[in-house]
């Protein structure tokens, strides 16, 4: 029994604690375990690993925002200013996996979701409060960035130009699901032309989109069928291609038992 609280403790800092997964191997600290979707920690409600942050941008040059947000069920996470959505990509949203397996049983639906916004060719009018919105069918949290424009050093607007090349804005990054059941691992990308997604198992290894057990959505999302612990526990990764260049994110994910 203690031994199976210490797994659960490893487990859940992975997912909910900022930071602790790039601190140690994660394979080297997981053995196989189960988890019961009644234990009170396993609540519908979503959490903010990032921290409001306050940036300044030159004018007429480039700046990233970042936001993490974790919970159950899994969250999307879009931009806002002045009350517009920010439009990244083809799409913000896609369907979302279902919230039962194919035999009936509930899943765990435990998911961090990480963010960028890529703000380019900075002007004094991309001043303001920038709020990251992570939305799930549970809630809706909302998290402020500031961003200051340092209008007395700067290039010419005339010399600011994105290429194109591929950015992923939102992406999976550790997910934690029954086994047997069904996950969706998102990879939402933009550039110009508009990238090709592939994605990775964890053995580095080209994942064939139109196999039984994995689906690639139009959006770009992965889907995997039928998980299981021994088959799937580890790093799958998304590469979003163009003539331009490329862009990787990396999604953890831990198949575990349902407990007794």
């Amino acid at each position: 029994m203690v031994a199976l609280h210490l797994q659960l403790t490893v487990v859940l800092c992975l997912f909910l604690v900022p930071h602790l997964s790039l601190a140690y191997p994660r394979k080297s600290l997981f053995k196989r375990t189960s988890l019961k979707k009644e234990d009170p920690r396993f609540q519908k409600t979503s959490m903010f690993k990032s921290k409001p942050t306050q940036t300044v941008g030159m004018l007429g040059g480039s700046v990233v925002l970042e936001c993490q947000v974790s919970g159950i069920p899994p969250a999307l996470v879009y931009w806002v200013k002045d009350g517009e959505r920010i439009h990244q990509g083809d799409t913000h949203t896609g369907n979302r996996e279902h919230h039962m397996t194919s035999d009936g049983l509930s899943r765990l639906e435990l998911s961090s979701t990480q963010s960028r916004l890529y703000l380019d060719c900075l002007s004094e009018e991309d001043a303001g409060i920038y709020v990251c919105v992570g939305h799930s069918p549970a809630v809706t949290i909302k998290q402020e960035h500031r961003l200051t424009i340092d209008t007395a050093n700067g290039i010419e607007q005339t010399a600011c130009a994105w290429s194109g090349q591929p950015r992923i804005f939102m992406w999976t990054s550790s997910r934690l699901e029954y086994e047997t059941g069904t996950v969706q691992l998102f990879c939402r990308a933009q550039g110009s032309p508009t990238p090709t997604i592939t994605w990775y198992d964890r053995d580095n290894m080209p994942i064939d989109p139109e196999s039984d057990s994995y689906t690639v959505t139009p959006t770009g999302d992965l889907i995997i069928r039928d998980i299981d612990w021994s088959l799937h526990m580890g790093e799958f990764t998304c590469e979003a291609k163009n003539d331009y260049g490329s862009d990787s994110a990396s999604a953890f994910l831990y198949p575990t038992g349902r407990g007794k």
